[in-house]
């Protein structure tokens, strides 16, 4: 979750640092979500993650559909 947009750059590390390390899978699916992402919604691109969801409910879904 990201709330405060001057977080973006640790969160875009923190995805690219997962994503580059030998030990994740590459079929791992990366939810983003927090006030940062309901006010630009296409942010998640950004950052490199698989998508975003606005609460709890929604990641299930978008986590259940992005592995399905």
């Amino acid at each position: 979750s990201c709330t405060m947009s001057f977080h973006r750059s640790a969160l875009e590390e923190l995805i690219k640092s997962v994503r580059a390390s030998e030990e994740t899978p590459k079929s791992l699916k990366i939810v983003v979500g927090g006030y940062s992402f309901i006010q630009k919604p296409e942010l998640w691109k950004e950052v490199g993650a698989d998508g975003s969801a606005k609460n709890a409910k929604e990641a299930i879904a978008l986590a259940s559909r992005l592995v399905n």
